[in-house]
């Protein structure tokens, strides 16, 4: 089965090593052929990702991001395709694309929506924007499109449903997949009492964290965290942290170079705070529990499935005074309660193993392209 992706996920372009390229290892091993399209970046590579995953992605200018589904035409010229895959987030460009390219060559439109910007609680302007054009865009294709992907049932309950969009076409299929060979739990020291990771900006919920360390300095003087992840709200955050003298309790660090690295700092610390307003699962809270790593949580993506209050973490709501409360809780608890969190967070990780999740996609996916050919048979 041949499947073209239509992808805003950089990091294969850049050679990067992450959760899209362990993506792609893992579905190489399935797939006949795999062609992506990056569609935003800063230079024009054609090269091979692995011997059956080509990439092509294209330097464009402002005005011409929108349309672009003609590129990817010449792209799959003389290639036969069985299944276009598109990943869709802001202004769902990709997906639009993807809708008119499966309508022009006759195959099956898969569109993955992991999370929806600003749905349901916009934080700005922005978010506002993209929640909204995000609902149009669904209605738009809902009869059109083959397949919704999705990766929680409360996207599912609070916004496809709502839309009326055919149950039948929407599949809560896990796109959080863990390497044991990296995260798996260790018995190591403590550093850190709290850390944060994941892009900085504002549906992470950063200003929420550093106001919260902020005031538990106050209570506990010596408390010690680490950020790590980069983004628009990276300045603003070294900025609060120097203004506020908290430089002996946040360790700011802008990236680390291997998974590695990271699962040792999810080992090396209490628990993982997320403070998102809205997720598609997210991924580091399930890598942090895989390495043994209790969580506090606000209740997104997939985190009311996973997170059991007080036996591996404690969800909380969107407020400095309750992620406060629960810092300070989870700061003076008894080592052998602590440990009795640690051993729980193994509890329902059996659906994040990456060799069955690649298996799953492969599966639903081979199902789409079957069905649609059975169509076009009858």
């Amino acid at each position: 089965m041949n499947v073209l992706m239509i992808s805003g996920d950089i990091s294969a372009v850049k050679n990067e090593k992450g959760p899209f390229s362990e993506t792609l290892n893992g579905l190489a091993l399935l797939y006949t052929q795999i062609y992506i399209f990056c569609p935003e970046v800063y230079s024009d590579i054609d090269r091979n990702f692995l011997p059956n995953v080509k990439l092509r992605s294209r330097k464009r200018r402002m005005l011409f991001k929108a349309i672009f589904y003609q590129e990817i035409l010449t792209f799959i010229k003389d290639i036969k395709i069985d299944l276009i895959v598109s990943h869709d987030y802001g202004l769902m460009l990709n997906g639009i694309n993807a809708s008119i390219i499966a309508q022009k060559i006759n195959v099956p439109h898969i569109s993955e929506i992991f999370h929806l910007e600003g749905h349901p609680n916009p934080c700005n302007l922005k978010e506002r924007i993209f929640s909204r054009w995000g609902k149009t865009y669904i209605h738009l294709i809902k009869k059109r499109v083959a397949l919704f992907r999705v990766m929680n049932y409360q996207i599912i309950e609070n916004l496809f449903l709502k839309l009326k969009v055919d149950p039948k076409k929407i599949a809560n299929i896990n796109a959080i997949y863990i390497n044991k060979k990296y995260y798996y739990p260790q018995v190591i020291q403590k550093e850190f009492d709290f850390i944060f990771c994941g892009r900085f900006s504002s549906n992470k919920g950063i200003d929420l964290f550093l106001t919260s360390i902020k005031e538990l300095k106050n209570y506990f003087p010596q408390v010690k965290t680490a950020m790590i992840g980069s983004g628009p709200l990276w300045n603003f955050a070294n900025n609060y942290i120097k203004k506020n003298s908290l430089e002996k309790n946040i360790k700011l660090i802008l990236r680390v170079p291997s998974e590695n690295e990271l699962a040792m700092y999810y080992a090396q610390s209490k628990f993982l705070v997320c403070a998102s307003s809205v997720e598609g699962g997210p991924r580091v809270t399930i890598e942090a529990l895989a390495c043994g790593t209790p969580i506090i949580s606000t209740p997104v993506g997939v985190m009311p499935e996973i997170i059991k209050n007080g036996v591996n973490g404690q969800l909380i709501g969107p407020s400095k005074n309750e992620l406060l409360f629960q810092m300070k809780k989870y700061l003076k608890i008894h080592p052998n309660e602590y440990q009795k969190l640690v051993k729980a967070t193994q509890d329902g990780l059996e659906r994040f193993d990456a060799a069955n999740s690649m298996e799953n996609i492969f599966n639903n996916y081979r199902k789409v392209v079957d069905y649609h050919l059975l169509q076009i048979i009858n």
